[in-house]
C-alpha cells in the first residue's frame, strides 16, 4: 500500500468520525429542542482509557465522551440508562470500534467523572 493511500484512508477516517459526532449532537440537540428529552446531550472526542485500547484505537483519541450540557442534573442511574443504551446497540458499538474509538464515557453535567465502559468487550454482551 503505498504512502498517499495509507493518508486518504487516514483523512476518510477522520471525516467519518467527525459525521458520526455531528449526527450523534444533532440528533440530541434536536431531541432536546423538542422535547423529547429534558436533557442536552454533547458528544466529544477524548483520550479514553489506555486500558481498553484494541487494534482499531486511535492514538491519544479513544474515548467518545457523552457529557450532560444542559437541562437537569442526572444521577449515577440515569448515567448508567445513557450508556447502557448505546451499548446495548451492536451496530453502533461495532461502528463506533472500526471508527478507533475503545472507550464510551458518559458524564452528568456536574462532574468530570462518569461512567466508563471498554467498547470491544461490550459487542459480545448483546
Amino acid at each position: 500500500m503505498s504512502l498517499w493511500n495509507l493518508m486518504v484512508g487516514w483523512f476518510q477516517e477522520r471525516n467519518d468520525r467527525q459525521i458520526f459526532l455531528k449526527d450523534f449532537n444533532d440528533s440530541a440537540k434536536r431531541a432536546f429542542i423538542t422535547g423529547n428529552t429534558d436533557i442536552l446531550l454533547k458528544a466529544s472526542v477524548s483520550y479514553g482509557n489506555s486500558n481498553y485500547r484494541h487494534a482499531f484505537s486511535r492514538f491519544m483519541a479513544g474515548g467518545f465522551r457523552i457529557k450532560a450540557e444542559g437541562g437537569r442534573f442526572l444521577g449515577r442511574d440515569e448515567v448508567m440508562s445513557i450508556g447502557k443504551s448505546l451499548i446495548g446497540n451492536p451496530m453502533i458499538v461495532r461502528t463506533m470500534i472500526s471508527l478507533g474509538w475503545d472507550t464510551l464515557e458518559v458524564h452528568p453535567s456536574n462532574s468530570s467523572s462518569g461512567l466508563q465502559w471498554r467498547l470491544n468487550e461490550t459487542i459480545y454482551l448483546t
